[in-house]
């Protein structure tokens, strides 16, 4: 009976040396995860900065900018619709659709 009280004391304390061990696992698994993600992060914003991306974005938005400040000082349709914007946008759609349809037949 005395072996079984030691063997009772023993695998008590045991359970109360790992009660944890599965939380910490689990937080340096977590850990490692939120590790690696950030330094996956940095990783690509030191390649996005790098490649000049975020120059060719900021002129992208220039661009575009100037282009719709253009299209709002052209004469407008019934003072409300610029008619260049309407041209503008009618050959855009046709070009949309001529190149959907060239990908189309290369594809088909």
């Amino acid at each position: 009976m005395v072996s079984n009280i030691d063997l009772l004391k023993s695998n008590l304390e045991t359970a109360n040396n790992s009660e944890d061990t599965g939380t910490l696992q689990a937080l340096k698994a977590l850990d490692s995860i939120e590790a690696k993600t950030e330094q996956v992060r940095v990783a690509y914003q030191q390649f996005y900065t790098t490649i000049g991306a975020e120059n060719v974005w900021k002129g992208f938005l220039d661009g575009t900018k100037n282009v719709i400040n253009t299209l709002n000082s052209l004469p407008k349709l019934f003072g409300k619709i610029p008619i260049g914007a309407i041209a503008a946008i009618s050959s855009i759609i046709s070009l949309v659709k001529s190149l959907g349809m060239d990908l189309l037949n290369t594809f088909a």
